[in-house]
């Protein structure tokens, strides 16, 4: 279905929703929808509402970033969406706007699983999880290099300082 943009609430529904969601299942991630696409340009702009930092109580503007592009969305029912407008979630937008800028005129292909998690410090008792989706052969390449590591230091404290000591 062609849709004016693809957000979580043209996608899956609105802040109720996904409550209810979550608050059904505190234990879980929820998944909510797969967005795959190719992001050709963006716009940022605040948003009329303002958030409050829940550490340092500071009063802070709200941006968004519009994402232009091809894309396509599936929910959790399995209903497909389509446009050239696309939102994702705020701390995933920030590297792809990096990666538009340092090579201009270049898209950059995403594909994330959105999901939502229960969580007790955020105002609207859920966060966003964003997991990319790799294709098999990066899949592959990825678990070949962690199994050729070695383990993880018992005190990460002094496998710092054993590296600043090589420099």
């Amino acid at each position: 279905m062609l849709c004016k943009i693809i957000n979580t609430k043209s996608v899956f529904g609105g802040k109720a929703d996904i409550q209810k969601l979550v608050l059904d299942d505190q234990k879980e991630p929820q998944f909510l929808y797969r967005i795959i696409g190719e992001i050709s340009g963006f716009v940022t702009g605040k948003s009329k509402f303002q958030r409050t930092d829940t550490e340092t109580g500071e009063v802070q503007d709200q941006e968004w970033t519009k994402f232009a592009g091809d894309f396509i969305a599936i929910n959790r029912g399995g209903r497909q969406f389509e446009s050239v407008i696309c939102f994702l979630p705020d701390y995933i937008g920030g590297p792809i706007k990096s990666a538009i800028e340092h090579e201009p005129g270049n898209a950059v292909q995403i594909g994330f699983d959105v999901f939502a998690m229960f969580s007790e410090k955020s105002a609207t008792s859920y966060e966003f999880i964003a997991q990319p989706l790799r294709d098999q052969s990066a899949q592959e390449k990825v678990s070949s290099m962690l199994s050729g590591m070695p383990a993880l230091p018992n005190n990460v404290k002094l496998a710092l300082e054993h590296n600043k000591s090589k420099k």
